[in-house]
């Protein structure tokens, strides 16, 4: 992880106003270049994060529960339910790469790599995510 990116994850904010900035802010960082939302829409949906839970310190022990955990390739090799990945191929955060890494752990998992999709899911990719996910559910034996 960039330094940069680091120092985003884990700045505290102050308040529940200066939480709500940020989070407003680390959905245009992290958002999906190829389905922008406007910054009006990015803060109605901060604000409404912010106000169904608040918890500053819930980032940090999210950030600091995955470090702990390790790797999960064992876990994920064991894995024998159908699986579905869909990762962004333009998550700035996650990179595409992880994703395909994921898929290739799990045993038959197949994988959606979405153009167009950051680390977000925008509400115009969802008719998009509907077509993959019930594709793939119509595959499924039984």
């Amino acid at each position: 992880m960039a330094p940069a990116q680091r120092e985003l994850l884990t700045r505290v904010a102050e308040d529940l106003e200066q939480a709500i900035a940020f989070d407003t802010e680390e959905r245009e960082i992290w958002g999906s270049p190829g389905y922008p939302i406007s910054h009006p829409d990015r803060l109605a949906a901060s604000r409404r994060a912010a106000q169904r839970c608040y918890a500053p310190e819930g980032s940090a022990r999210q950030l600091q529960a995955m470090i702990a955990d390790g790797s999960r390739v064992e876990r994920l090799r064991a894995l024998r339910a159908p699986t579905l990945v869909i990762h962004g191929a333009d998550d700035n955060l996650v990179p595409p790469a992880a994703g395909i890494d994921t898929a290739q752990c799990v045993p038959g998992a197949q994988l959606e790599l979405i153009p167009g999709m950051g680390h977000n899911i925008p509400p115009a990719l969802g008719p998009l995510l509907a077509h993959h996910i019930t594709a793939f559910i119509e595959l499924l034996p039984g």
